[in-house]
């Protein structure tokens, strides 16, 4: 099933919070990340040069792939992992908003850290709305890369995929595939985020 995209603004994120003021930022990865060792010539995808970064390019969509198996994407490894928690102050299945499902569960990496850094990676689980079953719609994976890649976008590089790890390619809702920097629709969304962070959980 594909996640239907719709207006942006507040996506649900900070739902769940009993004062956000109290909450962890968010946390870094434990490990190296993925977009970390990943190098790039391609100008469009990794900002270097003149263009900045874009998305949907054959890069993006290998990093994604890489993510995808790093974080155990087929096993859902980051809803058992010690390595990953619960966003602080959300809970499971709360409700959120389009384009990023009714309900949501967000996780970070790293529930020890409370920094948000290079290779933090913050991941939305997508559900439909309660009664219509629990079968997970879709995965956002946000990753951090390192400083200079997207400045203007706070360096997040972002994909939006399938349940079975497929990023989501749908040309009724963007011309691209949904992963990569810039001017992926994501970051005009997150751009509303309090704190210029681009991320909504916080706050």
């Amino acid at each position: 099933m594909l996640l239907v995209l719709a207006g942006c603004g507040d996506d649900g994120e900070a739902t769940g919070m009993d004062d956000p003021s109290d909450q962890i930022e968010t946390m870094s990865t434990s490990g190296t990340s993925v977009a970390d060792s990943s190098e790039s010539s391609d100008d469009e995808s990794t900002g270097a040069g003149g263009a900045g970064p874009s998305y949907g390019s054959d890069e993006d969509l290998a990093r994604a792939a890489e993510l995808w198996a790093s974080i155990g994407g087929d096993e859902r490894a980051w809803q058992t992992s010690s390595a990953w928690a619960l966003f602080p102050g959300t809970v499971a299945l709360q409700s959120g908003m389009e384009p990023h499902g009714l309900r949501q569960t967000i996780y970070l990496d790293d529930p020890e850290s409370s920094t948000l850094s290079e290779g933090s990676i913050i991941i939305k689980e997508n559900y439909p709305p309660e009664g219509q079953g629990d079968d997970l719609q879709g995965v956002l994976l946000m990753t951090k890369r390192e400083a200079g890649f997207d400045a203007p976008h706070m360096d997040w590089f972002w994909v939006l995929y399938q349940p079975d790890g497929t990023v989501v390619d749908d040309p009724a809702f963007a011309p691209k595939p949904l992963a990569g920097a810039g001017d992926i629709p994501c970051t005009g969304c997150h751009a509303d985020a309090i704190g210029a962070d681009f991320v909504f959980t916080n706050d």
